[in-house]
C-alpha cells in the first residue's frame, strides 16, 4: 500500500482492494493502541486520502453545511470552523498550526477579513499541527473532510471546540440526537422555538 501510494498515479482500485483487506487490522491499531496521527499517516498512508472512503460522506456533509449557511447560522458556522487564516510560506504554516489540535487551515490572498474570504488559494486539514488533507478545492469541502477524519481516524472533539462539534453532529448532522448533551439538546430546544 506504501509503495503504491508513492506513485504519481496510484492505482485506485488497488488501493481499495487493500484498504477492505486491511480493515480490521486499521480498526485495531486505531481504536486499540489510539498512534499519533503521524504514526497512521505513515503505517496507512492510503487512510486519509481524498478517494478512500470518505466519497460517500461528503455529497451530505455538504448538503448539511450549505442548508446551515443559508439559514443564517453564518456566523455560528465560522465560529465552529476555528479557521485560521496565514499565508503559503513555511514559516508562517508552522506558527499557523501551532497548538492546533483539529482545523481547517485557508490560505487566502489579501488583508484579513471578518468573514471566510473569497479569494481562497489553499485549503487543508490539520491534525495535531500536522497538514493531513491539502489541495481542497473550498471550504466546505474541506470541512466535510475534516469531518470525514475525525470519523475515520476515531478522534475525541477538542474540548475548546466539544459543544460546537456534538452540535454539528447530533443536531444540524442528526446524527444519533438521541444521544446530546444536556447542554447541546438545551440549545436545541432553544432555537427550535425561535422565531424569525
Amino acid at each position: 500500500m506504501e509503495a503504491e501510494m508513492q506513485k504519481r498515479d496510484p492505482d485506485h482500485q488497488l488501493l481499495e482492494d487493500l484498504m477492505v483487506a486491511t480493515f480490521s487490522q486499521r480498526r485495531k491499531d486505531i481504536v486499540g493502541d489510539q498512534p499519533l496521527i503521524t504514526e497512521v499517516i505513515s503505517r496507512w498512508p492510503a487512510l486519509l486520502h481524498e478517494r478512500t472512503g470518505l466519497d460517500g460522506l461528503v455529497p451530505r456533509l455538504l448538503e448539511v453545511y450549505k442548508a446551515a449557511t443559508k439559514s443564517g447560522k453564518k456566523q455560528s458556522l465560522k465560529d465552529i470552523l476555528d479557521c485560521l487564516v496565514g499565508d503559503a510560506h513555511a514559516e508562517n504554516l508552522d506558527e499557523a498550526m501551532k497548538g492546533m489540535q483539529l482545523g481547517i487551515l485557508i490560505g487566502y490572498q489579501g488583508g484579513e477579513q471578518a468573514a471566510i474570504p473569497h479569494e481562497i488559494f489553499s485549503v487543508a486539514v490539520v491534525v495535531e499541527e500536522t497538514i493531513v488533507l491539502h489541495n481542497i478545492k473550498d471550504v466546505a469541502h474541506g470541512f466535510a473532510m475534516l469531518m470525514g477524519v475525525i470519523y475515520c481516524v476515531n478522534l475525541e472533539y477538542p474540548d475548546a471546540m466539544k459543544y460546537s462539534f456534538e452540535f454539528l453532529q447530533r443536531v444540524v448532522m442528526k446524527v444519533k440526537p438521541e444521544q446530546a448533551s444536556a447542554r447541546v439538546h438545551g440549545l436545541r430546544n432553544r432555537i427550535l422555538r425561535y422565531k424569525l
